[in-house]
């Protein structure tokens, strides 16, 4: 709506916006009566207490064995990391090589020590949460 200072124009667009949003609660409504009556003829199945503790055992199991087997699977991606900056330290310490070569593999080194402290942060994060 333009600027306007006509007050049967305001009048009337404010009128057709509460009608708007008269017809949106009336539908929403119809929905939520709809849902409602949905849910009344669905049937609730109730459990004992010791069904509800046994589905619960089994959920804290599910999720251990979940959590321990990505943990396993990030500690052996440390490690193998670990390796591989060990092999890198002595592959460069150990060979005779002229200072470009040895310059990238000291880069190497760097980058994989840094990768081995955020690893070992990020398993320590996962381990504690």
């Amino acid at each position: 709506m333009t600027k306007t200072n006509d007050f049967d124009s305001c009048k009337q667009y404010v009128t057709n916006y509460i009608q708007n949003n008269k017809k949106q609660l009336n539908h929403c409504q119809f929905e939520l009566t709809k849902q409602e009556q949905k849910f009344q003829t669905c049937q609730i199945k109730e459990l004992s207490f010791e069904q509800m503790e046994q589905r619960l055992k089994e959920l804290v199991d599910r999720e251990r064995k979940y959590l321990s087997k990505r943990n396993n699977e990030k500690l052996l991606k440390f490690k193998d990391d670990i390796s591989e900056k060990q092999r890198l330290t002595t592959a460069s310490t150990n060979s005779p090589m002229n200072n470009p070569e040895n310059e990238y593999i000291n880069r190497l080194i760097t980058i994989r020590e840094k990768q081995a402290e955020i690893w070992k942060e990020q398993l320590i994060f996962y381990l504690t949460y």
